[in-house]
């Protein structure tokens, strides 16, 4: 990752920073669940041992002949803590799995969408927190660093919506309040879908290498599913540091327009004064990057 220094980015929460809770760029999430699996879950019935098994490609199989669902099968989610005690002993290997509720809803609030209801049935049955060699799957991982990391606010695609569930599942478990949860509006190209390498550039240095300023960046990709008003357009950076709010954020996809953003760049490019294009300009040749 590229440092956004120089970018219009900063303030005590840059990426670089380092916080009373650790570094935001990096953690060492194992050593993060190694402590809190001291304690574990609150529910003791919240997990369980998921021993190897031979015969789970032929699960599989028979399964799928008799047409049911393809995936883990909960074989294990009942066994004895004695069984179970007496399988590690004899050196099975065995992950540590989330037991999921078989009925019932998981509910969360989400700001731009609102109350969301998910059926327990619909969630992938007993999902492995921790693998065999000992290491956090994503799902485990992402909730303990949150959680020691004391974050507030999540804000994601709304992709990851069908996610959410669990998570708040793993909050629950572990006996924490799960953080208030805003999924954004997805970014789409001019065809309707998700935006990507060819619809064009897609990144921060892309746009920087190819002449656009940092202001036009900021100001373009804040108007992406959120508004102030209807009409306003443009923001500095300190316009959106007061402005800016969740409660304004759309539900509805944005579509990136490379020639609005064009329009915008050229606005602020036109408010430069020579000196600061000339420290804008003079660097670019020597980088091996022209512009004609």
């Amino acid at each position: 990752m590229t440092p956004s220094n120089g970018w219009g980015f900063s303030g005590t929460k840059a990426p670089e920073w380092e916080v009373p809770m650790g570094p935001i760029f990096s953690r060492n999430e194992r050593n993060c669940i190694g402590n809190t699996r001291k304690s574990w879950f609150r529910p003791v019935e919240a997990t369980t041992v998921s021993v190897h098994r031979n015969d789970w490609k032929n699960s599989g199989k028979s399964r799928q002949k008799r047409k049911e669902p393809i995936g883990y099968d909960r074989f294990c989610r009942n066994l004895s803590p004695e069984e179970v005690e007496r399988r590690k002993r004899e050196g099975q290997p065995y992950v540590i799995r989330l037991k999921i509720p078989l009925e019932g809803t998981t509910t969360f609030h989400d700001r731009p969408i609102g109350t969301v209801v998910h059926a327990n049935k619909d969630i992938n049955p007993d999902p492995v927190l921790l693998k065999s060699d000992g290491y956090p799957t994503y799902h485990l991982a992402n909730v303990v660093d949150d959680h020691h990391m004391k974050i507030t606010h999540i804000l994601r695609a709304q992709e990851w919506i069908p996610s959410c569930p669990l998570h708040v599942l793993i909050y629950q478990s572990f006996g924490w309040e799960p953080p208030e949860y805003c999924h954004l509006p997805m970014v789409m190209g001019s065809d309707g879908h998700k935006l990507s390498k060819r619809h064009g550039s897609t990144s921060l240095i892309e746009f920087r290498n190819a002449g656009y300023v940092p202001e036009a960046i900021i100001n373009y990709v804040s108007l992406l599913g959120w508004s102030y008003d209807d009409s306003r357009q443009l923001f500095t950076k300190a316009d959106l540091e007061r402005l800016f709010t969740l409660d304004k954020l759309n539900k509805a996809p944005a579509v990136f327009d490379y020639k609005k953003l064009e329009w915008f760049n050229g606005v602020y490019i036109r408010e430069r004064d020579r000196e600061q294009l000339k420290k804008r300009v003079d660097p670019l040749p020597a980088e091996g990057r022209y512009f004609e």
